[in-house]
């Protein structure tokens, strides 16, 4: 046992003297940004970006995330690229801005429904940023795609949403 708390105290020095980071926060960023791939396909040519925070093309729940944070003076609005159905999963459309105004609620909250694959600092940031202005949304009426532009906490987020049950064969 102490062989192993002494193994893990080295590896959180190591890892902490080589990126000057929380080795923790370190571990947990791997873990959510498991498919890094993800994220540059959703954002690629559509929202320049620093790093992948969260990046997941296929979770067990039915999720889809790839959050990033923007380079340091982000664009004020985000690129008004076309949807496209033969590239679903691609960070493009209708944007609004916020706060939004009061409509009929969506389906899912793909901020709580995903929320094991966003940081917590993340998440309430994009939260925050919903509501304040000079953040632009896009939300399907069904509630199963949420994309978040927030050039202030510069973070930008794609969150997809599908049933696992009915992925099944």
């Amino acid at each position: 046992m102490r062989t192993l708390l002494t193994a893990m105290m080295g590896f959180a020095i190591l890892a902490f003297l080589m990126t000057g980071m929380n080795p923790w926060y370190l571990l947990h960023q791997t873990i959510l940004a498991r498919d890094p791939g993800y994220a540059e396909a959703v954002f690629k040519d559509r929202a320049a970006f620093g790093r992948a925070l969260s990046s997941i093309a296929h979770a067990d729940d039915g999720c889809a995330v790839a959050v990033v944070q923007l380079y340091e003076t982000p664009a004020v609005k985000p690129s008004r690229a076309a949807y496209s159905p033969a590239e679903p999963d691609r960070f493009s459309g209708w944007w609004r801005n916020t706060p939004l105004r009061m409509r009929a609620l969506a389906k899912h909250d793909l901020l709580e429904t995903c929320r094991a694959h966003i940081d917590a600092g993340s998440r309430a940031q994009l939260h925050a940023a919903m509501q304040a202005e000079g953040t632009f949304v896009i939300l399907d009426p069904q509630g199963e795609v949420l994309q978040i532009y927030a050039p202030r906490p510069q973070l930008a987020a794609y969150l997809r949403h599908a049933d696992p049950a009915a992925q099944q064969p």
